[in-house]
């Protein structure tokens, strides 16, 4: 497996003008946004929640990172892509190889569902959503060393988190 995706980062980096990629999973070139080394992955259905979190992981695990790191990253894409599932419908995950400030992965979750009108009560703890806990958010905050979330009412909501490869 770790094999498959050094080839798979390696073709993308080799087709950063390309809008398409290497699917080892599917054994043929597939469609997508790619540039540099980084990939944009659809949410439309479940499976696509599971193919953000693997991929995230993937890519942690080429970048080195610890086990536990690994683990913590594909939680909180999994969050952040069954936000986008549950409230918006429809969005993207972005995965981006990064190397400043440090060397690590970038996740960019970008929908342009309802938004989130109280932002600050989300990330309180004390918030219960309509269709879950409404923890999603601030647990996706804990697993990383950087967070970031814009939200406006009807426009919709961009989260950017990274996690470091030499963070703990």
């Amino acid at each position: 497996m770790a094999r498959a995706w050094r080839e798979w980062v390696r073709f993308i980096a080799a087709s950063a003008d390309s809008r398409e990629f290497y699917s080892h999973e599917h054994g043929s070139l597939m469609s997508a946004p790619v540039t540099g080394l980084e990939l944009e992955l659809p949410i439309v259905t479940e499976d696509d929640i599971v193919r953000a979190r693997t991929r995230g992981r993937e890519m942690c695990r080429t970048l080195g990172f610890a086990e536990i790191n690994q683990v913590k990253i594909a939680t909180a894409i999994s969050e952040l892509a069954r936000n986008i599932f549950h409230y918006a419908k429809t969005g993207e995950i972005i995965l981006r190889i990064i190397s400043t400030p440090k060397r690590g992965i970038e996740v960019v979750a970008r929908d342009r569902g309802p938004g989130i009108p109280d932002i600050k009560l989300v990330l309180s703890g004390n918030y219960k959503s309509r269709t879950g806990m409404g923890k999603g958010l601030l647990g996706a905050r804990r697993l990383v060393d950087h967070f970031e979330v814009v939200s406006a009412p009807g426009q919709g909501t961009t989260v950017t988190l990274r996690k470091y490869a030499d963070a703990r």
